[in-house]
């Protein structure tokens, strides 16, 4: 796999460089603007018709390395809100390692000085204060020896990349609910941690810049799936959001949303909804579900949307063969009698255009 690097250039240029490749060679011959420099070996573009996103989603396949000097800033404001977060936690940030190890992923500590004349480097002051006495918190720790307010943002998406690695927070479930509180944060300034690969089954996030053409589809509303189901089925259907999830796919699955549902009117809030601006509505044909009233207003509230849509929305996926009112017969069905929870999320990815691992 080649390594891209993507650094500034002078003025409004992006520089990208990479050992010879004609595959690569081809594909910057696509960008608008390209300038070979021979004496530094590297292409220039201008970065007003070559945005990063287009770069990243151009070289995708390829290991791409953005320089610091090229990645948009995380403004302090975002940075406190994300590390207040992570502290209070109900499990420490550095997951199930030491602390010192977690660190050690992001930062040198060995080469870090000492603020400590007993130690030689950070890692001794961090063991000591940290691991053997406890007497420096999370807080201190961050805000004020680590400085995370003031590190290049660059280590502060590899922090937060570490934060949700498998290898330290190995729970699935765990990991998708921190990724997307952290991305909720993150998009205010215009980045998003999605999944880069699957290590052993488990997903390893990144933090991506949001394309340009993202950002607008993000505009369009808040989920790109919602799930409507009885409760009876909420183990298999649990497992579907949490499939989808991290992977990077917004659902609306309820029983993650009870703080925002709280108070709220269900009939209204549920109309929003489910007659709302997803791109997809999954619903899990049960008899349990025909039966149900919360179920059947989702239900008629997507049928509106289908109906007034006159577009591909509902997706029925059934686990018996119960008539639903309103839903014609004829619509093409997947039947979970012959699919787990995974394959079904699998098949919901590509629905909706998205790699499949």
């Amino acid at each position: 796999m080649t390594k891209v690097v993507l650094r500034r250039g002078i003025g409004d240029s992006i520089l990208i460089e990479f050992p010879y490749d004609a595959v690569l060679v081809s594909k910057v011959k696509t960008l608008p603007g390209r300038i070979w420099l021979p004496e530094q070996r590297v292409w220039s573009v201008p970065s007003n018709e070559n945005p990063l996103s287009k770069l990243r989603n151009l070289f995708q396949g390829h290991t791409v390395e953005v320089a610091a000097d090229l990645t948009p800033e995380i403004t302090e404001m975002i940075r406190r809100d994300i590390i207040d977060y992570l502290i209070l936690l109900p499990s420490p940030f550095h997951g199930r390692l030491e602390i010192t190890q977690f660190l050690s992923r992001i930062w040198d500590l060995s080469a870090m000085p000492s603020t400590d004349g007993r130690f030689h480097n950070a890692e001794g002051d961090i063991w000591q204060h940290m691991v053997n006495n406890q007497d420096w918190d999370e807080a201190y720790l961050l805000y004020k020896y680590m400085e995370v307010l003031r590190c290049d943002t660059v280590t502060f998406l590899k922090f937060l990349e570490e934060c949700v690695h498998p290898i330290v927070r190995p729970d699935e479930a765990q990991s998708a609910s921190v990724v997307a509180a952290l991305n909720d944060m993150l998009a205010a300034d215009g980045y998003r941690l999605g999944v880069q690969q699957l290590i052993s089954g488990k997903p390893v996030y990144k933090c991506f810049l949001i394309p340009d053409n993202a950002q607008e589809t993000a505009s369009d509303g808040p989920y790109d799936v919602v799930l409507s189901y009885a409760g009876e089925e909420e183990e298999y259907v649990t497992r579907v959001a949490q499939f989808l999830q991290v992977r990077g796919i917004r659902v609306f699955f309820a029983p993650n949303k009870e703080h925002e549902i709280w108070g709220k009117d269900l009939t209204e809030y549920l109309d929003q909804i489910y007659r709302g601006d997803a791109k997809f509505c999954v619903m899990f044909i049960s008899q349990n579900y025909a039966a149900k009233v919360w179920p059947t207003h989702e239900r008629r509230s997507a049928l509106a949307k289908a109906v007034s849509a006159k577009e591909e929305y509902l997706l029925p996926a059934r686990f018996d063969d119960t008539a639903i009112p309103g839903l014609s017969p004829s619509i093409a069905y997947i039947d979970l009698r012959k699919k787990t929870p995974e394959e079904l999320g699998d098949i919901i990815l590509r629905k909706l255009g998205k790699r499949s691992y």
